[in-house]
């Protein structure tokens, strides 16, 4: 099973400079969960009359958290579908 959050879209690990992987610098970088849901969103801001639809759906009054949590909710789904076998 894999991590819920899909485990790091962009980890780095430097080079030291005797060419080997210095793996005491190593950063994750962002989950892919908030990689996906960064994607969705900038799809969302290009149509904000579905995101209207969202947040009266929702009873939500602040555009942003309704945009996030629709972001999130496309994320979720699509590490969910990673999970099911082909």
């Amino acid at each position: 099973m894999s991590q819920p959050d899909g485990g790091s879209a962009f980890p780095y690990i430097p080079r030291a400079s005797s060419g080997n992987l210095d793996i005491r610098k190593q950063t994750p970088g962002m989950s892919l969960r908030d990689w996906m849901a960064g994607m969705a969103l900038q799809g969302f801001v290009t149509i904000p009359e579905k995101l209207m639809g969202v947040m009266h759906t929702n009873h939500n009054t602040n555009l942003a958290e309704a945009a996030a949590e629709l972001a999130y909710a496309f994320a979720d789904a699509m590490l969910a579908q990673r999970e099911i076998q082909p």
